[in-house]
């Protein structure tokens, strides 16, 4: 196999920028309309999708890689040393791997481990698993460094953490994604 590509600082920091924002700033907002009950059951089945998607984008081929490829752009890259990632870096907890583990079976895998029908085991709790991951993006962001994570992608990864107020529409069930709203923006049932 050929030698894993890397980036320069200045790429790196377009990367984050734009595509590592982008994935937290989805997981959150797909999370965040996981449960809602605003829509019928196949639109719920897309943001549960969705959640799941960039959950495991973010854990197993982000912070916690599993399998490292070519041109994969991992957590490490952002520090001068990757053992510093790995020493600062939360261990994953039962409730991450526990959502990885699920994604596994429920998503990204036909097997017959499939949950049938729709017990409540079946639901997805994404409010705990965005609670479980907030420390680890904490981490990176305080630890990354500063050349390879510009501060202005530090602070728009820092806003979606914070909480913001409920915000609801004019439209009855209806809840809206607005621009500058964060991870506790909508309410996870």
């Amino acid at each position: 196999m050929a030698a894993r590509q890397t980036l320069s600082d200045v790429d790196l920091a377009r990367y984050a920028d734009e595509h590592m924002y982008y994935e937290i700033e989805m997981f959150f907002a797909a999370g965040n309309l996981v449960g809602s009950g605003s829509v019928d059951q196949r639109m719920q089945n897309a943001f549960v999708e969705s959640f799941i998607l960039h959950a495991r984008n973010l854990i197993m081929l982000f912070f916690h890689p599993r399998k490292i490829r070519q041109y994969d752009v991992i957590a490490d890259d952002f520090f001068t040393n990757p053992i510093d990632w790995k020493s600062v870096r939360p261990r994953m907890s039962p409730t991450i791997q526990s959502a990885l583990d699920r994604a596994d079976k429920e998503l990204a895998h036909l097997t017959t481990q499939r949950i049938s029908g729709s017990p409540a085991v079946k639901n997805w709790d994404a409010n705990q698993v965005t609670t479980a991951l907030i420390p680890v993006i904490e981490k990176f962001v305080d630890g990354a460094d500063p050349h390879r994570l510009l501060k202005s992608t530090a602070d728009k990864i820092r806003n979606l953490l914070k909480p913001a107020p409920v915000t609801m529409v004019s439209t009855p069930g209806i809840l809206a994604c607005v621009p500058g709203l964060t991870r506790t923006s909508f309410p996870i049932l």
